[in-house]
């Protein structure tokens, strides 16, 4: 932009001049002054090349006819440019995460040795006619939370450790979660187990097993086992079981 050669106005360059302003929902078009002929504003509303102008802005301000001086216009551009790179700057210069409020990491599988594997006969509530069963007691004793398989399998051993012929019914047959159980710092897993403990089949048998193992993962647990199982003749003896699921301490804290 520079002055025009008739002295009273201003010569703008196709293209630099700001387009007309908006003020209260209504468009407020560019005052021309001309020196000679009058001509109006173009038909997008900018001034036609070569006219002069007064922009509403700063015509009361700067008077008719005339423009902020090129040294006001590159101080107010260069204090705009500075605040916007001041915002970047601070932007890209943030404080990186704080690693103690990170999302804390899922509990991994239980190991054997932070597990206390037990049996709870539930006070001979498994006891009736020609049945049994006992609850498997899984308590963690670590001090960090970890998970169990909720479908945890037993198996039934005689004294010798030697795996006996007795199988869990088909799972088909007992529909139940499958979601692994987490279990905090002191915090237990319950499963139910439940057998026929009478010889009531024809050609009947029944076994005492020892110690009953448990499989989680690549961890095994163990622990002695006081029971009575019985089977129909040509089949094993079977058991049923409940997944594992967190125990709920009743009043007492048991």
């Amino acid at each position: 932009m520079g002055k025009s050669a008739s002295g009273s106005g201003v010569t703008l360059m196709h293209g630099l001049f700001p387009p007309p302003f908006r003020a209260a929902g209504r468009r407020i078009p560019c005052t021309i002054r001309w020196r000679h002929a009058p001509a109006p504003c173009g038909a997008d509303g900018f001034p036609r090349t070569g006219s002069s102008v007064e922009h509403p802005a700063t015509a009361g301000a700067l008077g008719p006819g005339r423009l902020p001086p090129p040294r006001r216009l590159h101080g107010r551009m260069l204090r705009l440019a500075l605040a916007g790179a001041a915002t970047l700057a601070g932007a890209a210069c943030s404080a990186p995460p704080d690693p103690d409020r990170a999302a804390p990491s899922a509990p991994v599988a239980c190991l054997a040795s932070q597990l206390d594997f037990s049996l709870d006969g539930g006070d001979g509530r498994f006891d009736g006619m020609s049945h049994s069963g006992t609850m498997l007691v899984l308590r963690n004793t670590g001090n960090a939370a970890c998970t169990i398989p909720a479908r945890a399998l037993p198996r039934l051993m005689d004294a010798n450790r030697l795996p006996l012929d007795i199988r869990v019914r088909d799972e088909q047959e007992q529909p139940g979660q499958t979601a692994p159980v987490t279990l905090a710092p002191g915090a237990s897993a319950t499963s139910d187990m439940r057998w026929v403990s009478g010889d009531v089949f024809d050609h009947g048998h029944c076994e005492s097993p020892a110690f009953v193992t448990l499989a989680l993962g690549r961890q095994i647990v163990s622990a002695a086992f006081t029971g009575h199982l019985c089977g129909a003749g040509g089949q094993p003896s079977v058991f049923t079981l409940a997944p594992f699921r967190l125990h709920a301490p009743d009043a007492a804290g048991q």
